[in-house]
């Protein structure tokens, strides 16, 4: 089943909220918003980078944030979409 435009955008616009309230309601919100401001490794993007890119909290935050982002059914190219709007997000408010 093909999801239209609209469709597409309001799971996002959905989600995007979500994640981001769930980010906000974080204890160790200050550790993802680390994590967003250093981004992925630039070779690989945030679906391939490694853990050893992250210091210690920031992989912990970053994987609390990506297991949001899957949970939400976002994988494949969604995922990276999405965490690149959430980095988006981040950066905007921060």
């Amino acid at each position: 089943m093909s999801m239209s435009m609209s469709d597409f955008e309001m799971k996002e616009n959905k989600d995007i909220q979500t994640i981001m309230d769930a980010i906000g309601k974080y204890e160790n919100a200050e550790d993802v918003y680390s994590g967003f401001k250093k981004g992925p490794d630039p070779k690989h993007g945030f679906m391939f980078t490694l853990d050893d890119w992250w210091d210690p909290k920031q992989l912990v935050a970053m994987k609390f944030v990506s297991n949001l982002v899957l949970d939400l059914g976002w994988d494949s190219s969604g995922y990276g979409f999405m965490m690149r709007k959430i980095e988006y997000e981040i950066n905007k408010r921060k």
